[in-house]
């Protein structure tokens, strides 16, 4: 069976894979591997417990056969009509939610492959979507004579919707870039908006179901040119955003 990775979003193959072919990591405790392992375990069980009952009903429809009278034979005959009614009615219903827990799994996991995107295109996680569409310049204030020369300052504008049953923190959301020594993933430090900016800064705090939006500040780098946007699984990819600015 075919299972998504929990730390990378690739797809794994339980069959051959003895671990994440991606990451490496292993997927014995992955949910969606643990409910699919039951599944199959259920089902198992289920066609065990059919095939005995099967062998039991035969044994038993032989020896009423021979040694009951005829009318007994043709009650028991009906009975057993009856029964095999309700077990194929069983049967289907066992299918049926079989069939449902798979399309949920499908879902679930259709939801939880890292979507990796650009600038003005909306990224989707599990449970949430995310879009960053406009960068502009951080307004310091002029009280601030200690900026630091070699950084420059953006608001990133984001929009993030909850589509989950429960509030979202987005103090986790992060940007990173490549620094002047080759070193990946560095991670820039978030400003917090000045007093001119307060009023379009993004909430830490996002109610269930919902949609915000607002900017977030970051302190870059002269010299960076493209940075990324990351938040849970989601990544948006921001190349020469300098050139977007508005």
């Amino acid at each position: 069976m075919k299972i998504t990775c929990e730390h990378c979003g690739a797809m794994i193959n339980t069959e051959s894979d003895k671990k994440c072919p991606n990451c490496g990591a292993p997927y014995s405790r992955n949910k969606e591997y643990k409910e699919l392992k039951e599944l199959n375990k259920r089902k198992m069980e289920a066609s065990v417990k059919s095939h005995e009952l099967g062998n039991e009903l035969f044994e038993s429809t032989m020896y009423t056969f021979n040694k009951t009278r005829n009318v007994q034979k043709i009650v028991f005959i009906f009975a057993l009509i009856i029964f095999i009614c309700i077990a194929v009615f069983g049967l289907f219903m066992f299918t049926t939610n079989k069939n449902r827990v798979s399309n949920k799994i499908e879902e679930r996991t259709n939801k939880n492959v890292i979507k990796e995107v650009s600038f003005n295109e909306m990224a989707y996680g599990e449970d949430f979507e995310i879009k960053c569409d406009e960068v502009k310049n951080y307004q310091y204030d002029e009280l601030e004579k200690d900026r630091d020369s070699s950084i420059d300052y953006y608001n990133f504008h984001i929009v993030f919707k909850n589509n989950s049953d429960t509030f979202k923190l987005l103090s986790n959301i992060n940007l990173t870039y490549t620094d002047d020594k080759g070193n990946e993933d560095v991670s820039a430090r978030r400003h917090m908006s000045n007093m001119k900016e307060m009023s379009s800064a993004l909430g830490l705090m996002v109610n269930e179901n919902s949609t915000i939006t607002g900017n977030v500040a970051f302190e870059i780098p002269k010299y960076v040119k493209d940075v990324s946007i990351k938040y849970e699984n989601a990544i948006i990819n921001i190349n020469d955003f300098k050139d977007i600015i508005d």
